[in-house]
């Protein structure tokens, strides 16, 4: 049984590594961390040969060091930049050290890949050029949406991007869900949602409600916190005067993302 009283994970500002979701911790494949580094700050680590990994910068600027080489990034904010995103893939051991040249904030996200032996590529810079921007819905429902790593991108489960709405709009609007594996008309894939809020102090709200586990439950969301979607319809809006922006990642089995929209409201434009 998930426990969905789990899935808001509130922020942990006095954290420089947070860990939002964990493999048993009601979601099965993503594992995402949300990372704070103080300018001259670094942080070392080690990717396992059987994950495949993304590290999205949110804010800041920093530089990558991965096997000799250097991924220089910088993002003014998510409000008014684009990202830049550093993906490894499965297949091989990677030794990673980040230095942040100014105060930076940084979405990683695991998913286990079961090691094939196939070293597939090196690593992948995605800079400005490379992200896909569109607007989606129409009047209170408008939003952008900034695809960082999309269906047709060399993954193997990952899929990621970003939403922004403009204050008092909605967005996952009509609801949609995508827990239920029926061939052509839904997959099943899990989410993690990463929230930013402009004007400080800000907020808005996050439904999960799914009739088949006979839950409803909104969320008051602020500037850092994240949310656990392991299932249901997840609608999100932002409060009056408050721009919020919204880091999702989602991990399946199929590279297709087919979502499956509550009957009960009009389709999406």
């Amino acid at each position: 049984m998930l426990n969905l009283n789990n899935c808001h994970i509130p922020a942990r500002p006095n954290t420089r590594e947070s860990a939002i979701a964990t493999a048993g911790q009601d979601l099965n494949q993503l594992s995402v961390k949300q990372i704070s580094l103080k300018t001259g700050e670094v942080l070392s680590g080690r990717i396992h040969a059987e994950l495949e990994t993304v590290l999205v910068l949110l804010e800041g600027e920093l530089t990558f060091n991965v096997g000799g080489t250097d991924y220089y990034m910088v993002r003014s904010s998510p409000f008014d930049d684009l990202p830049e995103a550093l993906f490894l893939p499965a297949g091989c051991e990677w030794s990673i050290t980040t230095t942040a040249l100014r105060c930076s904030r940084v979405i990683s996200c695991d998913v286990a890949i079961q090691n094939t032996g196939e070293n597939t590529h090196s690593p992948l810079a995605i800079c400005k050029g490379d992200i896909t921007t569109l607007e989606r819905g129409r009047g209170s429902y408008l939003r952008r949406i900034n695809n960082i790593i999309g269906e047709s991108f060399p993954a193997r489960k990952l899929l990621c991007g970003e939403t922004l709405n403009p204050p008092g709009n909605w967005s996952s609007y009509p609801p949609h869900k995508h827990d239920t594996d029926v061939p052509g008309l839904e997959s099943v894939h899990e989410e993690v949602y990463v929230y930013s809020v402009a004007p400080s102090p800000g907020w808005g709200y996050q439904e999960i409600y799914s009739p088949k586990h006979g839950k409803s439950m909104v969320w008051r969301v602020k500037h850092g916190d994240a949310c656990l979607i392991p299932f249901g319809y997840h609608p999100v809006v932002a409060a009056p005067d408050y721009s919020l922006h919204y880091f999702w990642v989602l991990a399946g089995e199929s590279r297709k993302l087919m979502m499956n929209e509550d009957p009960h409201f009009s389709p999406s434009l």
